[in-house]
């Protein structure tokens, strides 16, 4: 397995890989992923309730810190996509069930159930 430093990594490589997400993703402790895990489920949670009252930018804006406290959890990446497909976004819930799915691969996951209800 070839080892990914940041100077080398570069989008313009190709497709990310499992070995790019171990260099990106596998180096941090359990006790950092859990803390950040924890963000993610409050920001989410506040963006369920801001989605449910239908404040789409609001939920948006949150959905973001979401994202941003914790990328690897499928169940926010498939939340954003069922925000974007209620807002009128449906190039963007595609792509963030398609990244909710790749997680659940890389993962080796279940699938959360908010993406059975959202498959063409």
């Amino acid at each position: 397995m070839r080892i990914f430093y940041p100077d080398e990594f570069s989008p313009d490589d190709g497709p990310f890989t499992d070995a790019h997400r171990e260099f990106l993703f596998g180096q941090r402790t359990a006790e950092y992923w859990s803390v950040r895990a924890y963000l993610a489920e409050r920001y989410l949670a506040d963006a369920l309730k801001a989605f449910k009252a239908r404040d789409y930018t609001g939920a948006s804006r949150l959905m973001r810190f979401a994202i941003a406290a914790d990328p690897r959890n499928p169940d926010i990446w498939g939340w954003q996509g069922a925000l974007r497909y209620a807002s009128g976004e449906f190039s963007e819930a595609s792509s963030s069930y398609a990244t909710a799915l790749d997680w659940i691969g890389v993962r080796r996951l279940p699938v959360p159930p908010i993406l059975y209800f959202n498959q063409a």
